[in-house]
C-alpha cells in the first residue's frame, strides 16, 4: 500500500483513531530550500524590531482580513506589509491602504524570498490551514511567526520558543500583544525549521 501523507499531526491522529495504520503514514507540513531562503540575520539575532510585520497570503476570508485590518490600526507605530494576490476582492482594502503604516505588494504569496523582504515577523491567521510552506519559508529567513493554532502551524511552532500561537478567531488585541512579543524575540527561528527541506519531503513521500 502507498504511504498516506498528512499536512499535520492532528489530522493524522484523527485518521489513526479511525483505524489507519500509523506505519503507513507521514506528516509533511511543507518544505523550502534552506539555501534559497537563507538566514538574513547572519549571527546578528536580537536586532529585531525595526522590520515590518509581514502577511504573506493570497486573499481568502479564512485569512481573517478584518482582524488583519484591526491589527494595522491597533499598532500604528508598526509597519505592515501584505504580499499576495486577490486582495482587491476585500471590500475594505482601500481603507487599509489609507493607513500610513500599511503597504501591499501584489504578487503571488510565497515561493520567492522577495515576498518576505524587510519583515521581522510573519502573521498568519488562517482558520483552515493545509500545508504551511509560507510559514516555513519565512521562518527559514529567521522571521518570527505569529499564527493561529491550526493545521501544520502547531507542528512547526512551539509557543514562546520559536514563535507564538493564538486560537483561531482570537481577538485582534490578543494577536497584537503577541506581535509585540515577536518583534523583540531574540531566539533562533531558522534552526527550528531548516530540516523541512525538499530532501526531507521526498523521503517522507517515498514508500518503504
Amino acid at each position: 500500500a502507498h504511504r498516506v501523507i498528512f499536512s499535520s499531526e492532528a489530522l493524522r491522529d484523527q485518521w489513526i483513531g479511525a483505524g489507519l495504520e500509523r506505519g503507513r503514514t507521514a506528516v509533511v507540513p511543507g518544505a523550502a530550500d534552506p539555501a534559497r531562503f537563507a538566514d538574513r540575520a547572519q549571527g546578528a539575532r536580537g536586532a529585531r524590531g525595526d522590520g515590518a510585520v509581514g502577511i504573506v497570503a493570497n486573499f481568502s476570508e479564512r485569512e481573517q482580513p478584518d482582524c488583519l485590518r484591526a491589527l494595522v490600526r491597533l499598532l500604528p507605530e508598526r509597519r505592515f506589509v501584505l504580499t499576495g494576490l486577490g486582495w482587491r476582492q476585500y471590500a475594505l482594502l482601500e481603507d487599509m491602504l489609507a493607513a500610513p503604516n500599511f503597504g501591499w505588494r501584489e504578487r503571488p504569496a510565497g515561493g520567492d524570498p522577495a515576498a518576505y523582504e524587510g519583515i521581522d515577523v510573519i502573521v498568519s491567521l488562517d482558520r483552515a490551514r493545509g500545508t504551511a510552506t509560507p510559514l516555513i519559508e519565512a521562518m527559514m529567513l529567521d522571521a518570527v511567526p505569529v499564527a493561529s493554532a491550526t493545521g501544520a502551524a502547531v507542528d512547526l511552532i512551539a509557543h514562546g520558543a520559536n514563535g507564538f500561537l493564538c486560537d483561531a478567531g482570537a481577538p485582534a488585541s490578543e494577536v497584537a500583544a503577541l506581535l509585540e512579543r515577536a518583534l523583540t524575540f531574540e531566539g533562533d527561528v531558522r534552526g527550528s525549521v531548516v530540516r523541512h527541506d525538499w530532501d526531507a519531503l521526498a523521503s517522507s513521500l517515498a514508500d518503504d
